[in-house]
C-alpha cells in the first residue's frame, strides 16, 4: 500500500513538472511570435534601403507591417490556447455537475 501512495505521488510530480514545462514552451513561443515578424521585416527593410536606396519610408510600412504581423500571430496564439483549454477542462470528471 505505502509504495502505492509513493508511485501516486511520483506520477502527480511529474505530471505536474510536464504542465511546468509546456507553460514555459508556451511563454516562448508567445515572445518568439511577437518579437521575431517586426525584427525580421525590419532588417529586410534596411537592406531593401541600402540596396536600392529607396527612402524611410520602406521602413515604416515594414515595422507596421511587423506589428500587425505580431498582433495576428499572438492572437491566433491565444485562440489555441483557450481551445486547449477548455478541451481540458471538458476531459476533467467533474461528479458535482449533473446534466
Amino acid at each position: 500500500m505505502a509504495k502505492m501512495i509513493y508511485y501516486y505521488e511520483e506520477v502527480k510530480s511529474v505530471k505536474e513538472y510536464v504542465r511546468i514545462l509546456r507553460l514555459f514552451a508556451l511563454f516562448g513561443q508567445l515572445g518568439f511570435t511577437i518579437v521575431t515578424p517586426p525584427v525580421v521585416l525590419a532588417i529586410l527593410a534596411h537592406w531593401l534601403q541600402s540596396r536600392f536606396s529607396l527612402g524611410g519610408w520602406v521602413m515604416l510600412i515594414a515595422i507596421v507591417l511587423g506589428l500587425l504581423a505580431s498582433a495576428s500571430g499572438a492572437y491566433r496564439f491565444y485562440r489555441r490556447v483557450c481551445a486547449e483549454s477548455e478541451k481540458d477542462q471538458k476531459d476533467t470528471v467533474v461528479f458535482y455537475k449533473h446534466e
